[in-house]
């Protein structure tokens, strides 16, 4: 089975997490790597290489940051040269969801990164309250 790491900012991976959960239920073989303020990023690499190392089963990892630029994204693309790893960019709720409820022990590494890109546009969406009093999607 593909294994999952949350990587983000502050408590954001911790509670994309424990979110997910409440909702579908448990998400297996899945650590979370959070970067507190003041945290050294080559000691947050390391802790980020440990996580995947930990979950990582031989059918690679998926690892699910919150912004591209940022030190959990930039720590989890230098671990690319070295392990199967694909990078999640812009994780939300209703993409981690997706990853819960689509993986499966057969599901690989592609599939499951084509799953969240394919679901990605839905994720996301403005709702706007009209004069009207009801509703309407823009």
């Amino acid at each position: 089975m593909v294994g999952i790491v949350f990587a983000g900012h502050g408590k954001f991976p911790e509670g994309v997490k424990h979110s997910v959960e409440m909702i579908s239920g448990p998400i297996k073989q899945s650590v979370v790597v959070c970067l507190n303020p003041g945290d050294d990023p080559e000691a947050y690499g390391k802790n980020l290489k440990k996580a995947v190392e930990e979950v990582d089963t031989g059918d690679g990892v998926l690892i699910m940051t919150d912004i591209r630029g940022g030190t959990p994204f930039n720590q989890s693309l230098m671990l690319c040269r070295e392990k199967r790893i694909q990078i999640v960019v812009g994780t939300n709720i209703p993409l981690v969801l997706v990853v819960n409820l689509g993986r499966t022990e057969d599901t690989t590494l592609n599939e499951l990164s084509d799953l969240v890109l394919n679901s990605a546009a839905e994720s996301i969406d403005v709702v706007k309250y009209s004069s009207e009093r009801r509703l309407r999607k823009c």
